[in-house]
């Protein structure tokens, strides 16, 4: 999946075989599994994620990670297809490439969970 110069909006996507990369995204909230995932260029984002590697993030700042949140009525099938466990939501491991240190990185945090949205929709796409 690669998806390019997005600004306020929210995309949900379900489970991808393979990996997602992410330029230029702004203002947006981006539900996303997928076996590897690299965002550039990437500012004031919310990303639910469920990634089967680490999450990349570079030249990005304001951005939030949470656990991925939607829920609809193939999801169990489309895990099952892409082959990334869904028993363990793997949504804390990211890396920032333009913060090499030890200690936690300036341009990224975890979205407190007050703040955490879910989505549900039904057969038809709407939203519950």
């Amino acid at each position: 999946v690669h998806m390019n110069n997005i600004e306020s909006s929210i995309i949900l996507c379900g489970p991808v075989t393979g990996s997602a990369f992410l330029n230029n995204i702004k203002n947006s909230k981006i539900i996303i599994s997928c076996h590897q995932l690299r965002i550039h260029e990437t500012y004031q984002t919310e990303f639910y994620i469920n990634v089967a590697s680490r999450a990349i993030i570079e030249n990005s700042s304001q951005v939030h990670f949470a656990p991925y949140a939607w829920s609809y009525p193939d999801l169990d099938k489309h895990v099952q297809m892409s082959s990334i466990s869904f028993d363990y939501i793997n949504w804390t491991s990211i890396d920032d490439f333009n913060w090499l240190n030890k200690t936690q990185s300036p341009n990224w945090n975890f979205l407190d969970e007050s703040k955490r949205n879910k989505w549900i929709t039904d057969e038809s796409g709407n939203f519950i």
